[in-house]
């Protein structure tokens, strides 16, 4: 497999439970990081969908966030 192809099937979007399991967080922190800016989401219906490319330490823990959200 290519790599092109490998970067194709990465995921685009979490769930909150994912990202919680990842970071070993509770979905709650993950809400109170989205509201607050660290992370960016969307949502989708009753599902609120984490943008991948916004899930990383630096973001998760940063000292001041870096997006604005609006979900």
């Amino acid at each position: 497999m290519s790599i092109q192809n490998k970067k194709s099937m990465e995921k685009v979007c979490y769930r909150r439970k994912d990202v919680a399991k990842m970071f070993g967080l509770s979905e709650k922190t993950v809400d109170r990081k989205i509201r607050d800016g660290f992370i960016k989401a969307i949502k989708n219906g009753h599902m609120v969908l984490i943008l991948s490319d916004s899930v990383t330490i630096e973001n998760l823990f940063a000292p001041k966030p870096k997006f604005n959200n609006e979900i």
